[in-house]
């Protein structure tokens, strides 16, 4: 019998995701239910697996959602900024690009630590205060993906033996 790689189950944010999906496809629990049975083998979100989330989203794709990320990068571009705001702003959008985030989140980070609700209206200090803030969520999150690959080799190590 061939040992299939552990898959970790979904993160929160993931589920809630699954759930914005049912509500823009309109799906009863009947039908929520029967569609997490088919493509994912489960019948609630709290069983499923990255494998089984990623498997779900194309079913929700095709039923015509569309993830905020990805909504999100097809929406209006940022205005163009001034010279010297120009290298954070690249910055900050190189940034967002890795981590998978939409503009929005930057918003949402300006107005919290600011007040101020665009990115575009923060002065170059800010700015780059945002960029420390963006790199500093970058380290948790690189530092969270190596700590879970390493439970999934221990995982599978155990296994194994």
């Amino acid at each position: 019998m061939a040992n299939r790689a552990f898959s970790p189950l979904i993160s929160n944010q993931q589920k809630k995701i699954i759930h914005v999906a049912k509500k823009h496809c309109g799906l009863d629990e009947e039908n929520y239910r029967s569609l997490l049975r088919q493509t994912t083998g489960v019948t609630t979100s709290t069983k499923i697996n990255q494998h089984g989330y990623k498997r779900l989203m194309i079913r929700f794709k095709q039923l015509g959602f569309t993830p905020y990320y990805e909504a999100a990068a097809n929406a209006a571009p940022q205005p163009e900024p001034s010279p010297e705001k120009a290298p954070l702003m690249s910055k900050i959008g190189a940034l967002l690009y890795e981590l998978k985030l939409p503009w929005v989140y930057a918003d949402a980070m300006a107005k919290q630590m600011t007040g101020l609700l665009s990115v575009s209206w923060l002065n170059p200090d800010q700015l780059h205060d945002l960029v420390k803030a963006l790199e500093i969520h970058r380290q948790r999150q690189a530092a969270k993906a190596v700590k879970e690959e390493e439970e999934i080799s221990a995982i599978n190590e155990k296994k194994e033996a």
